[in-house]
């Protein structure tokens, strides 16, 4: 199957998903806030937004085909493949009581020796390959790139099992979370409760600006396509790609949430 017929299928399925989220009217209308608390309106803001991350994780599971982390290189792959070939000899050599010649012992040496000798190749093409790299980088006068591939394979230098005086892994995590604690209280107690009393009072009394409000669809579906593709998910399991490939019907259900 294409890209192109791949992320045909995802608008459908996102569409298809989508369209079967009810969209909260009532938190459209300012008359109708007024009634409700600021916790209830949370409350559907989140359940709406949830909604929306189960329909293109959906989406997402039905039309995006998985592959595991090796499908894409094609050298670990025929390892795999000599590997489970090398198994099968010696479980069958296994169950013929193990002997000293005949048919299943010339296959299992020889399935043996030929994932030895890939196992062998693999790590000598490795090693050129890393060579090639670093050329390359220095070539290119990436100097980041360059010392973190020198690092990952010539930096031999642990990790530290003693910090602070403690050698336990509880008492090296509660020494952090001290240090960070303490960065980040306030130099001033009489001060930090004088701008904290007035936050929630001015919080307290906050009320809608319909003069500031001034977000479209447009807006919506330009920041959409300005996200960096190629990042890690979120805490909700969702990429960019999710939400630019998806039918545009989500920019209007996003707006609808930030409206």
């Amino acid at each position: 199957m294409s890209i192109s017929k791949i992320l045909y299928y995802i608008i459908l399925q996102s569409f298809k998903y989508l369209s079967a989220i009810d969209v909260p009217v009532y938190l459209l209308h300012v008359d109708s806030l007024h009634c409700l608390y600021k916790k209830d309106i949370q409350v559907f803001i989140n359940g709406f937004y949830q909604s929306i991350v189960d329909a293109l994780k959906c989406a997402s599971s039905v039309s995006v085909p998985r592959k595991s982390r090796e499908f894409y290189n094609i050298g670990w792959m025929k390892l795999s493949a000599l590997k489970q070939v090398a198994c099968d000899s010696f479980k069958i050599w296994a169950a013929l009581g193990k002997p000293k010649h005949g048919n299943g012992f010339d296959a299992m040496k020889r399935d043996k020796v030929a994932y030895k000798l890939a196992i062998r190749r693999k790590e000598r093409n490795s090693k050129n390959d890393f060579t090639n790299s670093l050329n390359d980088a220095l070539l290119c006068k990436d100097m980041g790139h360059f010392w973190s591939m020198w690092r990952s394979k010539f930096d031999s230098t642990g990790r530290s099992s003693l910090i602070d005086d403690c050698c336990n892994e509880e008492s090296i995590a509660n020494t952090f979370a001290s240090v960070f604690q303490a960065a980040g209280q306030p130099n001033s107690q009489v001060r930090h409760e004088q701008l904290k009393s007035a936050f929630h009072s001015k919080f307290d009394s906050y009320t809608d600006n319909l003069y500031i409000m001034s977000c479209t669809v447009e807006l919506v579906d330009q920041c959409v396509r300005n996200l960096k593709r190629g990042k890690a998910a979120g805490h909700d399991d969702l990429t960019a790609e999710h939400v630019q490939n998806s039918h545009p019907l989500l920019m209007v259900l996003l707006w609808s949430a930030l409206w």
